[in-house]
């Protein structure tokens, strides 16, 4: 078949995909981040950083990180030591979890008091809502040095305070993506990690969980730091190399125009951007990709020719991606159908075959046109009928047990609700979610 990879085809993918992976792993992210802090158990728990010596400080650097609550976020209040009072300096608000906050207010002063208050926001059903935040790693610089050699006085009833300081080798002298979260990695892998310590509450919960249970892989392997988080979406990223260069093989049954989609892709900067972020969809790309390349496999073979059952297969597994799929993002059943057109077109194309052949026979054979009629009745009930009685199989029943048992990971819960129900429960949210998204997205494209 002209469409087949060979050994050429394999080492031209092999060199393309080590090629990418190199680059793509290049900066992927630190391989550490502060993993002790201090959760303030009340409202307005204080504490004092004494440095000994007048400083100048022009930025403080703060880590953020998930803690025991849901709504993991607050704002430290910062005041200055002036003539033997606290007078205000400066707030770090902390928003989003897993990523350096900073204040880049100067102040020359000998001690510095924090005070843990409600998270500082705009946002009216937020305010004075969100204090329990957990404060993983404080630093402070005059200019591009580290100030270090201070001690750290609290009341007695504030404890943990000192996990804030033990890691004051991992503060960076700015936040990059490189040391923190981005864009929506501020929902993914924190989901992930909820996910792996088998956390009651989910913080996103807007798409199906197989995305996050990937995603926490590479957590589970590397840490909460960002290679962690991204390593996965990376991997992904440079399998769809390959994958592209099969389908595109298959679609063009030439080596250069496979090498030449590959190349493509392997250079196209929204691929390399968004797969090296820890978000689903590259995960989501690589499932469709798969589902569309297995039905194209059908419609280029004949099922009469290779045998009922041996023609089914390319069908079950572009219904397996296409759960798989699904599962991680609904994008996946836009393409469904793609897949039912492909399907009906190969079929139209199969009987148009069968009946041109059964026209020679007939003329070379002087068949009567009943035997025509009776084994094209033949193919009809078989290649047809029964062929979409199984896709009712696998591309209904299949998908849907996929995206039920995607939910196992998270139906850890102890409480009466079964498995079905959890799954019901949560389709109606994200539906619900997407119904009432109305408003631009602020990333979105101007194109």
């Amino acid at each position: 078949m002209a469409g087949k990879i060979n050994k050429k085809d394999f080492k031209i993918m092999t060199i393309m995909t080590v090629v990418y992976l190199i680059i793509a792993l290049i900066n992927l992210g630190s391989f550490s981040s502060p993993k002790t802090g201090w959760e303030p158990e009340r409202l307005n728990e204080t504490f004092v950083v004494d440095f000994g010596r007048e400083v100048t400080i022009d930025k403080i650097m703060l880590f953020g990180g998930l803690g025991h609550e849901w709504g993991c976020f607050g704002s430290l209040e910062i005041e200055a030591n002036s003539d033997g009072k606290f007078v205000p300096y400066s707030y770090i608000d902390m928003k989003s979890i897993f990523k350096w906050h900073y204040t880049t207010d100067t102040v020359t002063t000998d001690k510095l008091r924090f005070t843990n208050r409600h998270l500082r926001t705009d946002i009216e059903h937020d305010k004075n809502k969100f204090y329990k935040a957990e404060y993983r790693e404080i630093g402070f610089f005059d200019g591009d040095n580290s100030i270090a050699g201070f001690t750290t006085t609290t009341e007695p009833s504030t404890v943990g305070i000192e996990k804030l300081f033990d890691e004051q080798e991992l503060v960076p002298d700015r936040p990059t993506v490189l040391n923190g979260t981005y864009f929506d990695e501020v929902y993914f892998p924190r989901t992930a990690l909820e996910q792996i310590e088998k956390r009651d509450i989910l913080y996103e919960n807007t798409h199906p969980p197989l995305g996050k249970t990937i995603l926490s892989i590479g957590i589970s392997i590397f840490g909460m730091n960002p290679f962690g988080w991204r390593i996965m979406g990376t991997l992904f990223g440079a399998a769809l190399i390959p994958l592209m260069y099969i389908l595109a093989k298959r679609l063009f049954k030439d080596t250069f125009w496979a090498f030449f989609c590959a190349y493509l892709m392997m250079f196209d900067f929204m691929h390399f951007t968004q797969t090296r972020l820890a978000t689903i969809d590259s995960y989501t790309v690589f499932f469709i990709m798969l589902m569309f390349y297995f039905m194209l496999d059908y419609y280029d073979s004949k099922s009469y020719e290779q045998g009922f059952f041996k023609s089914l297969i390319p069908l079950l597994l572009s219904g397996i991606f296409l759960g798989l799929g699904a599962s991680t993002k609904w994008i996946a059943l836009y393409g469904a159908a793609g897949l039912a057109l492909l399907f009906f077109i190969s079929r139209g194309y199969e009987f148009n075959d069968i009946n041109n052949q059964l026209k020679l026979k007939i003329n070379d054979e002087d068949s009567s046109k009943k035997l025509k009629s009776k084994e094209l009745k033949g193919w009809m009930g078989k290649h047809f009928y029964l062929t979409c009685l199984f896709c009712v199989i696998f591309f209904i029943i299949i998908p849907v047990c996929i995206y039920v048992l995607s939910f196992i990971p998270i139906d850890y819960k102890d409480n009466s609700i079964s498995l079905l129900e959890s799954v019901k429960a949560s389709v109606k949210t994200m539906f619900d979610y997407h119904k009432g998204v109305v408003e631009p997205h602020p990333y979105a494209s101007p194109w």
